[in-house]
């Protein structure tokens, strides 16, 4: 088996998206996601039952205006995965040892890393894109404390059901949110450059 490539260990944490906002659209386990999302047009984008395993990030002037714009990397890592996924879109996955989570920016329109490749933190390693169902341009992001296992869709993990779904969330991932408040608090935590006009 290959081993973790060597990742640099800056200390460094960067949200995501620039401009950041102080509250996601979607947040961890939302209790009005697990409702369903419907478009514009009354279509379901996303069924009701499906517990939010991370957050969703749009861009301050809302609706599509954060098309194209840069993902950055959270923290120092490498890549796992980058592809596509049904109903996800471009999504990239990051294994960050020294942190000891793995990260996965979804939705993404395009993708500019490749699997294995090492990424420093802040870097940009896609741009924000759209759910293959519709809906508008926004960054799903998530962080995770465990690697889901294939049985439960791999880097593709999106639960759906009640009570025993929303514990596998808690059992895999974290409150992005709150994860990145901890490096705040630690004096970590940086914004990435500002958007292209």
């Amino acid at each position: 088996m290959v081993g973790e490539p060597e990742v640099p260990r800056s200390g460094r944490y960067y949200w995501p998206m620039n401009p950041r906002k102080p509250r996601p659209d979607v947040r961890f386990l939302d209790p009005q996601y697990y409702q369903g999302v419907k478009g514009a047009d009354g279509r379901w984008l996303v069924p009701p039952g499906y517990w939010h395993t991370g957050i969703d990030l749009n861009g301050p002037g809302g609706g599509d205006t954060d098309c194209g714009q840069p993902v950055h990397a959270m923290t120092d890592g490498y890549v796992v995965f980058a592809g596509r996924l049904p109903v996800w879109g471009g999504v990239v996955v990051l294994r960050h040892p020294h942190a000891g989570v793995w990260t996965r920016y979804g939705h993404l329109r395009d993708i500019r890393v490749g699997l294995r490749q090492v990424v420093p933190a802040g870097e940009v390693i896609g741009t924000v894109g759209k759910m293959t169902t519709g809906g508008f341009c926004h960054l799903h992001f998530d962080v995770f404390h465990r690697q889901p296992p294939a049985s439960e869709g791999l880097w593709g993990f999106f639960p759906r059901g009640g009570e025993e779904a929303r514990q596998k969330v808690l059992t895999y991932c974290v409150d992005p949110e709150a994860f990145l408040a901890k490096q705040a608090q630690a004096g970590r935590l940086f914004d990435p450059p500002a958007w292209r006009a």
